[in-house]
């Protein structure tokens, strides 16, 4: 994402990464099966987005532009709740985090 120079991770940033940056965590999902027990092409994924700054309004002005980008008709992403604040005392590091439902692909089938 450009929203925050390329600063986009999974789980964690490393270490010295400037603020901002973002992550994210696969936090679960679902498979969809068929009536007759076979499993469908596709499933949802939860994801969570976490965003960290230095500041608390520019975290949240970042996630609103996280909501933007992913709930649109390309991707579709449902936002599951509201964004949640946290903060940081040991990096004095401001985040907010939300979890989205994201539909994905589960590739071509071996029949």
């Amino acid at each position: 994402m450009h929203l925050v120079s390329g600063n986009v991770y999974a789980g964690v940033a490393p270490e010295g990464t400037r603020a901002p940056w973002i992550v994210y965590h696969l936090a679960g999902g679902t498979y969809q099966s068929s009536l007759d027990g076979v499993l469908c092409r596709t499933g949802r994924a939860r994801v969570q987005i976490s965003v960290w700054s230095r500041t608390q309004a520019q975290s949240t002005q970042i996630m609103s532009s996280v909501i933007a980008t992913l709930v649109n008709p390309r991707i579709l992403a449902v936002p599951l709740g509201a964004p949640a604040s946290v903060h940081e005392t040991d990096t004095r590091l401001f985040g907010i985090r939300m979890d989205f439902s994201v539909v994905f692909n589960l590739g071509a089938s071996d029949a």
